[in-house]
């Protein structure tokens, strides 16, 4: 999977990235909330810390949405291989693309515990 940063300015892969997480940044005159990668590179940034968690749930469920979709085939030459069924590049939406979490959002977070 890929994963297209907020300004379309870098794609990543999903499977090189050792860490995603939600952090507070200091701006000018406010503090905002960033999903980062790998402790440093900032790839999306909300006003709130729950629109960034809802960020990285959206991430988790693309994810696992693929990896329940993996296939695998035999290509013409009888070689065993594994493919996706879906979207294979997740964007980074907006500030304004992110709902703000229901309280149904975190009873449904609570019960996949």
């Amino acid at each position: 999977m890929l994963i297209r940063s907020q300004d379309k300015k870098a794609i990543y892969i999903f499977e090189n990235i050792n860490k995603l997480g939600a952090c507070k940044i200091y701006g000018k005159n406010e503090i905002d909330y960033a999903v980062e990668m790998n402790n440093s590179q900032i790839i999306g940034i909300y006003s709130n810390e729950p629109k960034a968690i809802k960020v990285l749930d959206m991430i988790c469920s693309v994810y696992e949405y693929q990896e329940r979709t993996k296939q695998i085939y035999v290509d013409g030459t009888g070689v065993v291989e594994q493919g996706y069924v879906g979207c294979e590049v997740f964007n980074i939406p907006t500030d304004e693309e992110v709902d703000e979490p229901t309280v149904q959002d975190i009873i449904d977070d609570l019960m996949k515990m």
